[in-house]
């Protein structure tokens, strides 16, 4: 998917408190026009333009089979959109000097050696592995195609997942010689927080990123219907969205949050002098620097080398997300409880009309 290339001269962005919804013209239009296209039950999204929410609000549907009317408070799985807030604990951390971003996690010593197996290994890349390599996804495998781990087995807990995956699976390639998006290689990045912390990786986060930024709404989300947590929404669509094993997938996948949360936390990671009090501000340069000379992935975002726009996009069975911090100031967040063929690009799309409407 392509990401609309522009930008936006605003002022910092700075957290605010209560909501200031903007009524802007034809926002409505736009929102049922892509409800109706694309057979979506609900759609939530958010815009912090000028230090200002301008526009938070929910469409359509949170339950269609009762007629659950969505609004700007209920809560969707964010899917990929965990990544960037992992890469922002684990950079907070080396900014705090209490991780070198070249830590080699399987070498001898390594955070996450005991995840080897005991016998004696067919030789590989392995011990080469460092975070900043997981961070950028350039750990030379674990790709995220029809063998990604992360969706395999989804009844085997997640350190044996992992333990199996580093016994079974070796690396295609030298790390740090190429790209491949790798949601295994976030999943153990959750796992190096938990390493260097000796704390759970959702308490770390909501400790350290969500509570100081004011955003009472993450979760980690559950698997099964059953599981739905308050003021979550239904997924629908052509694809099984409850099969999955959420909860295993927390740090590459597994929030659950409102646009609103995720633009508040977005705007304390964008690297205004007036919030460090979230990040330190070596992390959002951490962030938005490729991973590779002219590559479009930092560490946790998607870049474009001709501006400074960075985004990430989410995408799971029953649900297709999107936040994007805009050069020069100001973050949206686009959730909608449907995945199909396509949406990806049309919600980014959407995103950027609404966003004209308001400026």
């Amino acid at each position: 998917m392509q990401i609309r290339r522009r930008q936006f001269l605003g002022t910092a962005v700075a957290a605010c408190a209560a909501p200031m919804v903007a009524r802007a013209a034809g926002v409505e239009d736009l929102a049922a026009g892509f409800l109706k296209d694309w057979n979506a039950p609900g759609l939530s999204v958010a815009f912090l333009m000028r230090g200002k929410l301008r526009l938070v609000q929910g469409f359509g549907h949170a339950d269609p089979a009762r007629q659950e009317a969505l609004t700007a408070d209920h809560r969707f799985r964010i899917a990929s959109l965990s990544k960037p807030l992992t890469a922002a604990a684990v950079l907070a951390l080396a900014a705090e000097g209490r991780l070198d971003p070249d830590h080699r996690v399987f070498a001898e010593g390594g955070l996450l050696r005991g995840f080897l197996p005991p016998a004696p290994r067919r030789p590989d890349w392995l011990e080469a592995v460092t975070v900043d390599h997981l961070l950028s996804h350039r750990a030379g495998g674990w790709g995220n195609d029809w063998r990604d781990p992360m969706f395999i087995d989804p009844a085997v807990p997640q350190a044996e997942l992992i333990r199996r995956t580093l016994a079974d699976e070796p690396l295609q390639a030298e790390p740090g010689a190429g790209f491949a998006y790798s949601n295994f290689g976030y999943c153990l990045l959750g796992r190096v927080i938990e390493a260097v912390t000796g704390m759970g990786y959702d308490a770390f986060l909501q400790q350290n990123l969500f509570a100081p930024a004011g955003a009472a709404g993450f979760a980690l989300g559950g698997s099964r219907l059953q599981d739905r947590l308050p003021r979550e929404v239904i997924y629908g669509g052509a694809e099984d969205p409850y099969g999955m094993n959420l909860p295993r997938m927390d740090s590459h996948g597994g929030w659950i949050a409102t646009p609103q949360d995720m633009v508040t936390v977005f705007a304390r990671m964008d690297g205004d002098e007036t919030l460090r009090d979230v990040v330190a501000p070596e992390v959002p340069r951490r962030m938005a620097k490729p991973g590779e000379p002219g590559g479009s992935y930092g560490r946790g975002l998607t870049l474009n080398p001709a501006h400074g726009n960075r985004w990430h996009t989410g995408s799971l069975p029953g649900v297709t997300t999107i936040a994007v911090m805009i050069e020069g100031g100001g973050v949206f967040a686009g959730f909608t409880n449907t995945r199909a063929e396509g949406i990806d690009g049309a919600l980014d799309g959407l995103m950027w009309q609404m966003h004209d409407r308001l400026i």
